[in-house]
C-alpha cells in the first residue's frame, strides 16, 4: 500500500500523468495545470472489481482532447474513446480493435493517424491478432469509414508506429518486424508522396522527427547502437546521407530524447543506467546525477518532453527505493524531483550487490543479489532466483516490494542477467535467441550452481521464478536439471514450443524463437521445448503454474498441458499446482486485489516448500 506515479506527458502547459494511490485496483490518469490537479480518467469507477483498465492514452497537440483505450479482464482488446478535457465528457467516437494502439494527432485536433487491428469479419479465422494497419480517423465520423494509410501490402505479423512532424507536414511510419529489424517510411502530406528511408536490412532502427531531421537509434553495423541524423529532404536518398551524431561505445544505448537544442542519451553500463546530455551535433554537455537513490545500482527510464519544450522528465528507481519522477530544466540542465513515492521500509536495512559468474561456455554473466544486512551466508539460506533472457529486455534494477517479507525472513533474491536480454547490446540478445536459445538456459542453470557453490543456498532451499518468456526459462531449467531446484513458479508461461505459434499472437515471436515451418528451427525448438522434454519417472520439484484465461498473448493451454504432464510423470509427492485466473490476462491491466491474491499464493507456496516458518 503506497502511492506511485509515472512520467508526465506535456501539452502546452498541461501535464498528464498516471498515479496509483494506495490500494486502488487501477491507476488513475490525472491532469495538472497552473499547479491545480484533477482526475481525468478513473477506471476504478467503471468496475467495482477493478476489471476495467486504462491501457494507453494520447493527448492532442494542444491538450484539448485525449484519446485513450480501455479493456476488460486484462485481455488487452482495447476500445478507443475520446474525451474533451475541458468538459470531461466523451465524444461520440468509439473505435474497437485498438490493441497496443499508437496515435499521432493532427495539429488542429480534428483527427489523428492510428494503428489498429482489422474488423474481425475481414480476416481469416484465428488471425484476429494480425493484420494491423495504419488508419486515419476524422473526429465525428465512423471508424468503419477510416481509410487505410499504410500497411495493406505488408506481412500480417508486422506492427507499426506513427509520428507526425511538429509542422504537420511529414508522417513518419515505423514498421516493426519482430524484435530484430525495422523499416522506416515518410509520407510528405504536402506533396502526397511516400519516401522509403530504410527497409529490408537486418537491423533495428528507432526514429524520431526533430525539426527538419530524423534522428535514428540503430544497431546497423553497431551492435551497441549509435544515433544518426538525416534531414527530411534527404531521407529518401539512402543511408549514405546519414550522419552519425553519437558513435557506438562499449556500452549499449537504451533510449534517447530530443528537446530543443539538446539530445538526452540513456546508456546502460554493466546494467546500471547512465544519462548524458549532448547538443544536436553530438558535443557532450553534462552527465545527469540522480538524487534520491542511496544505491549506485539504479535504473533510469521513460524520458519524456515536448519537442521545443523547456523541461525533460524521467523516472528512476532502485531495488529498495520506489520510482521517483525527475525534472530537468532546459537550458540550465538543473535537476529536481517532480514527484516521488513513499514506502514504509528502512532502506538502510537491505543490501544489493552485483556479482559475475562464468557460464557453461566460459562467458561472464552478471547477477544481482539482494538480502537483508547481517545475514549469515551458511549454505542454508532460502533463495529465489529469477531471470528473463529474451526479446532484448534488460533487467536493470527495479523496485519489487513483494520480496521484502522474504528478505525479512532470511531469504535471498538473485536476478541473473542472462543472454537473450539487451543488457550488452544486440550481440547479447542474439546470443540467446533462435538456435542459441540454449545459452539462456545454460546461463540460468550456471547462476544456480554458482549460488550453491558460493554458500548462498543449497538445492533443497533454492526456488526459481519467471513470467512469460521467463516462464519458459524456468520450465527449461526444470526439465534439464530437476535435481537442482526445490521449488519452481512459472507465471503466464510458454511451454509447448512446437505449437506456440499456432495460437493468439505466437507468430509474432518467430524471429525470436524460430518456426516449425523451418526444419532446422523445428529441430532446435524440439530439443529444448519443455513440454516435449518431460521425462517419466523423474523426481520433479514442487511447481506452481499461474495463467490467465483471458491472456491474448500466451494461450493458457500451455499451462494446462504442462501441469498435467508434470503430474503424470513425476515420482515425487511434492505438489504440482495449476492456478487459472478466469478474468485475467497476461498481466497488463490486472487489478491490485488480484495481484495481492496471486502474490499471497506464490509466497505462501515458496515459504511452505522452503520451510520458512515466519
Amino acid at each position: 500500500s503506497y502511492d506511485s506515479m509515472n512520467v508526465p506527458s506535456i501539452r502546452q502547459g498541461k501535464y498528464f500523468f498516471i498515479k496509483h494511490c494506495g490500494l486502488q485496483n487501477q491507476p488513475v490518469l490525472f491532469i495538472k495545470k497552473n499547479n491545480k490537479t484533477r482526475i481525468l480518467i478513473d477506471p476504478n469507477k467503471l468496475s467495482k472489481q477493478g476489471k476495467v483498465s486504462l491501457d494507453w492514452w494520447y493527448p492532442s497537440r494542444d491538450g484539448s482532447l485525449i484519446a485513450y483505450g480501455l479493456s476488460r479482464d486484462g485481455d488487452e482488446n482495447s476500445v478507443l474513446y475520446i474525451k474533451d478535457i475541458e468538459s470531461g465528457k466523451n465524444l461520440p467516437d468509439k473505435i474497437p480493435y485498438t490493441n497496443f494502439c499508437d496515435i499521432t494527432w493532427l495539429l488542429n485536433s480534428t483527427g489523428f493517424y492510428y494503428t489498429r487491428m482489422p474488423i474481425l469479419s475481414t480476416v481469416p479465422n484465428g488471425d484476429e491478432y494480425y493484420y494491423e494497419r495504419v488508419y486515419f480517423h476524422k473526429i465525428g465520423t465512423s471508424y468503419k469509414n477510416d481509410p487505410i494509410i499504410f500497411g495493406e501490402k505488408r506481412e500480417k505479423e508486422d506492427k507499426f508506429g506513427v509520428e507526425l512532424s511538429k509542422d504537420g507536414r511529414f508522417l513518419l511510419v515505423t514498421v516493426y518486424k519482430g524484435w530484430v529489424s525495422n523499416d522506416i517510411y515518410v509520407f510528405d502530406r504536402l506533396e502526397n508522396k511516400w519516401v522509403t528511408v530504410i527497409e529490408n536490412l537486418n537491423a533495428i532502427f528507432k526514429p524520431k522527427i526533430h525539426r527538419d531531421s530524423i534522428y535514428i537509434l540503430t544497431n546497423y553495423k553497431s551492435p551497441n547502437f549509435k544515433i544518426c541524423e538525416v534531414s527530411l529532404k534527404n531521407a529518401g536518398k539512402g543511408i549514405k546521407f546519414w550522419k552519425t551524431i553519437i558513435k557506438e561505445e562499449k556500452y549499449p544505448i537504451e533510449e534517447f530524447q530530443l528537446v530543443s537544442d539538446h539530445l538526452f542519451v540513456l546508456t546502460i553500463k554493466n546494467i546500471i543506467s547512465i544519462l548524458n546530455v549532448f547538443n544536436l551535433k553530438g558535443k557532450f554537455l553534462k552527465n545527469i546525477k540522480v538524487l534520491h537513490n542511496t544505491s549506485s545500482l539504479s535504473s533510469i527510464y521513460s524520458l519524456n518532453s515536448e519537442e521545443e519544450g523547456k523541461e525533460l522528465f524521467f523516472s528512476s528507481q532502485s531495488f529498495f527505493s520506489p520510482s521517483a519522477v525527475y525534472r530537468i530544466e532546459i537550458p540550465k540542465l538543473k535537476i529536481s524531483i517532480w514527484g516521488k513515492s513513499g514506502f514504509p521500509i528502512k532502506i538502510a536495512n537491505y543490501k544489493a550487490r552485483q556479482v559475475w559468474y562464468k557460464s557453461k561456455d566460459n562467458v561472464s554473466v552478471p547477477m544481482f543479489i539482494l538480502y537483508k544486512k547481517r545475514i549469515i551466508r551458511n549454505s542454508k539460506n532460502p533463495l529465489l532466483l529469477t531471470g528473463y533472457g529474451g526479446f532484448s529486455v534488460s533487467l536493470t534494477p527495479y523496485f519489487a516490494p513483494e520480496i521484502i517479507p522474504f528478505l525479512d525472513s532470511g531469504g535471498i533474491c538473485a536476478i541473473a542477467n542472462i543472454r537473450g536480454g539487451g543488457e550488452f547490446g544486440e550481440i547479447w540478445h542474439k546470443s540467446g535467441m533462435l538456435d542459441k536459445k540454449q545459452n539462456s538456459f545454460d546461463d540460468f542453470i550456471k547462476a544456480a550452481e554458482w549460488l550453491i557453490n558460493n554458500n548462498y543456498t543449497n538445492s533443497q532451499k533454492l526456488a526459481i521464478q519467471g513470467g512469460s518468456n521467463g516462464g519458459l526459462l524456468v520450465a527449461a531449467a526444470l526439465v534439464q536439471r530437476p535435481e537442482l531446484f526445490r521449488v519452481a513458479v512459472a507465471n503466464v508461461p510458454l511451454f509447448d514450443m512446437i505449437r506456440y505459434e499456432k495460437s493468439l499472437i505466437g507468430q509474432l515471436w518467430n524471429k525470436e524463437y524460430g518456426s516449425v515451418e523451418n526444419k532446422k528451427e523445428f529441430l532446435n525448438l524440439l530439443k529444448y521445448s519443455p513440454y516435449h522434454n518431460i521425462k517419466k519417472g523423474l523426481f520433479y520439484p514442487a511447481i506452481l503454474i499461474n495463467a490467465g484465461e483471458k491472456d491474448t498473448r500466451v494461450d493458457s493451454s500451455h499451462s494446462k498441458k504442462m501441469c498435467a504432464s508434470f503430474q503424470q510423470n513425476t515420482t515425487s509427492d511434492l505438489p504440482i499446482i495449476l492456478c487459472i485466473e478466469s478474468k485475467s490476462g497476461h498481466g497488463s491491466g490486472k487489478p491490485l486485489s488480484t495481484f495481492i491474491k496471486e502474490y499471497t499464493d506464490i509466497w505462501s507456496f515458496i515459504f511452505q516448500q522452503l520451510g520458512i516458518s515466519k
